[in-house]
């Protein structure tokens, strides 16, 4: 599916152009979920392509932790791999910035525990961010009102954080989350671990419908997301749809050294099944 261009403001996040976009096409989000280096770098660089090429209109991109938080067995899995094979954040920085270099324009979250980061150092993470282009940051084990100098390094470089929440949170953190988060914010579906799943029902649909009304960012819902019949009726109320494990699972087992045409099928069907709804 070819991607619209819209004349920039100054100033204007990637993300948040694409939701503007979006918005004016009256279109729900997907977004995508790659473990960096996994299953090796030339499938991450070849994935990352190719969304930009299907239509997808952000991509996470993992950075692999012996240690994560809310990582299912699927994505334990790849990161253990990605960190055998010798993937760190400077090699993935770098890869990023060698396929900006090349053309590649998709807007980019980095996904990342908070260690990875700390240990590269803050402002340093944020400045190899910056030069790869890097749209926007989550940390998933880093609460929103732990540390906000943390977040604050990030924005400063112009990257957005995007902020966590699930049907469960405390409703007072739940509200701060729709103010505070930026670029859009992540509605995790779920109580437990990424993974696959079949769904027969949306139990959090008047939540995040109620979410939306009050939040300042768009909200997609990630968790627990496999098929692309799931991806469209979590379309036709979310502002976008969020899918990892699946594509993780799908890569590991079907593109180990190259994208397989099966992997872009999956993809496909899945921006065919979001853009759908309107």
């Amino acid at each position: 599916m070819p991607r619209t261009s819209l004349s920039s403001k100054v100033n204007m996040n990637p993300i948040e152009e694409r939701f503007k976009i979006l918005r004016k096409q009256k279109q729900k989000a997907l977004i995508l979920f790659v473990e960096g280096g996994d299953p090796s770098f030339e499938v991450t660089r070849q994935t990352l392509r190719y969304c930009q090429e299907a239509g997808v209109d952000v991509v996470e991109l993992g950075i692999p932790f012996s240690d994560p938080l809310a990582d299912g067995p699927i994505i334990q899995a790849a990161s253990f791999r990605a960190i055998e094979h010798g993937t760190t954040f400077h090699k993935l920085m770098l890869m990023l910035s060698e396929e900006r270099a090349k053309g590649l324009t998709i807007p980019v979250v980095v996904m990342t525990s908070f260690n990875p980061i700390n240990k590269v150092g803050l402002d340093q993470s944020a400045r190899m961010m910056k030069h790869a282009r890097v749209d926007g940051i989550i940390i998933p084990d880093l609460p929103h009102d732990e540390d906000p100098s943390v977040r604050t390094v990030y924005e400063k470089h112009g990257i957005l954080p995007i902020l966590m929440t699930t049907p469960t949170t405390d409703p007072k953190r739940h509200e701060q989350v729709l103010k505070r988060s930026r670029g859009f914010v992540y509605y995790v579906s779920l109580i437990g671990l990424t993974g696959l799943m079949r769904r027969s029902s949306f139990s959090f649909k008047n939540h995040v419908v109620a979410s939306k009304a009050r939040s300042k960012a768009p909200v997609c819902v990630g968790f627990g997301i496999t098929t692309a019949e799931d991806a469209r009726g979590i379309a036709r109320f979310a502002d976008g749809v969020i899918i990892g494990s699946a594509l993780v699972n799908h890569l590991a087992l079907h593109s180990p050294k190259h994208l397989s045409d099966a992997s872009k099928k999956l993809i496909d069907s899945w921006v065919a099944a979001v853009k759908s709804v309107r």
